[in-house]
C-alpha cells in the first residue's frame, strides 16, 4: 500500500515536533528512562511550550533507540549514554544528536537545553 500525500505530511509534521531523550537501560520496569530523565522531559516540554514551540518531548531507555529515534527532530543523550553520540549520529545522519552535560542533566537546566535545541533547529 502506498502512502498518500496526507500520510507523508502527517509523518513529517510529527517528526518536526518531537524531541527524544535517550538514557541507558537501568530498569526492566520502565522503558521511559530514569525518573530524573522523565522529569527533565516534562520540564523541557513546558519551557519549549512557554517559548511558543509546539513540541512533544519524550524519554526512552537506550534499548528503544532503534524503534523511536527516526521519529524525532532532535535526539538528546543523557551523560551516561553520551559515549554513543558519534554512532547514533552516523545511524541517523539527518537528525541532530546532542549529548547533555552532567551539569545540564543534573540541574535540569532546561533553559540551556531549549536554547541548544533552538540553535540546531534554526
Amino acid at each position: 500500500m502506498t502512502d498518500t500525500k496526507l500520510d507523508v505530511i502527517s509523518e513529517t509534521e510529527e517528526k518536526a515536533n518531537v524531541v527524544l531523550i535517550f538514557d541507558l537501560v537501568f530498569s526492566f520496569i520502565s522503558d521511559k528512562g530514569l525518573l530524573h530523565t522523565q522529569l527533565l522531559a516534562k520540564k523541557l516540554g513546558n519551557i519549549l511550550e512557554k517559548q511558543g514551540r509546539v513540541m512533544e518531548v519524550e524519554s526512552y531507555s537506550s534499548d528503544q533507540l532503534e524503534q523511536q529515534a527516526s521519529r524525532g527532530c532532535v535526539i538528546l543523550l543523557t551523560p551516561t549514554y553520551a559515549y554513543a553520540q558519534a554512532d547514533i549520529a552516523e545511524k541517523f545522519p539527518t537528525i541532530p544528536v546532542i549529548a547533555l552535560s552532567s551539569q545540564e542533566y543534573g540541574l535540569l537546566d532546561v533553559e540551556t537545553l531549549a536554547q541548544r535545541i533552538n540553535e540546531v533547529l534554526s
